[in-house]
């Protein structure tokens, strides 16, 4: 999976990197604006660890966050770059990223 470019502090859309050097990204759909997109992961890390991503997006919006449905916290510590932690033990699933409102 690829990583972003970094323009001015802010990364440049749109990108999903896994910290498993395993993972694998099957399908993925950015929108147009690039202000959200719907991935499928498939995981192949260690049972007790929880595999964590990094999507960047277009920076501005407030996101929502969904993994396998639920909605899941994340942290942003640049415009648009959001950082996912996932359950210990996820093997797989589908992220979708929106904004919220």
């Amino acid at each position: 999976m690829r990583g972003g470019r970094r323009t001015r502090g802010v990364a440049r859309p749109c990108c999903v990197r896994s910290t498993d050097e395993r993972a694998r990204l099957p399908a993925l759909t950015i929108a147009p604006d690039q202000t959200g997109l719907r991935a499928t992961l498939t995981l192949d890390g260690p049972p007790h660890r929880a595999p964590a991503l990094v999507a960047t997006l277009a920076p501005g919006p407030r996101y929502r966050m969904r993994w396998a449905g639920a909605i899941i916290p994340f942290a942003e510590p640049l415009p648009g770059v959001l950082e996912i932690g996932l359950p210990p033990g996820t093997t797989g699933g589908t992220l979708a990223i929106d904004t919220a409102g």
